[in-house]
């Protein structure tokens, strides 16, 4: 199943920019409280390409005390300007291996709702909620979490 939206994922995203397919990529290092792109991760990085105006696709990954994350996904915005309005749809593979959470992986299929505030050209603060669907345990859960954090362009 989730190879079927990982491909799935990757079609929408390159029939949405195929004509406007752009070969700058970005890289962004987010620093907070989780994070809508790569989920449960105090320090994160992405690799971003523009596929239009107003839809990037990402790979990347991070980690935090208990859990460490590699993710994909697209990111659409609604209202692109200093301040802007967006959401990101993601698979993630979580990894634990630690005394508090235990041992294991599982994957994750999350959407999110987000604001996000430009401080400079290379500086954005983010806040929002995601909504996450987990297969752990050998089964279905869905629960939420809030972020905030410091994204870096570069």
């Amino acid at each position: 199943m989730i190879r079927r939206l990982i491909i799935l994922l990757l079609i929408v995203g390159l029939l949405l920019g195929y004509n406007e397919l752009e070969q700058q990529a970005k890289h962004n290092i987010s620093i907070g409280i989780f994070d809508d792109k790569i989920g449960l991760s105090l320090i994160g990085y992405t690799y971003n390409i523009k596929l239009n105006k107003m839809n990037n696709f990402y790979m990347g990954g991070g980690t935090s005390i208990v859990a460490h994350t590699i993710s994909g996904g697209l990111k659409h915005y609604y209202k692109k300007s200093n301040f802007s309005i967006y959401s990101v749809f993601s698979l993630k593979r979580i990894f634990m291996d630690n005394e508090y959470s235990g041992t294991g992986a599982f994957n994750t299929i999350t959407a999110s709702f987000s604001l996000e505030y430009n401080l400079s050209n290379w500086t954005q603060i983010n806040l929002g909620g995601v909504g996450v669907l987990d297969d752990a345990e050998d089964n279905y859960e869905f629960w939420g979490y809030p972020f905030m954090g410091f994204n870096f362009r570069f």
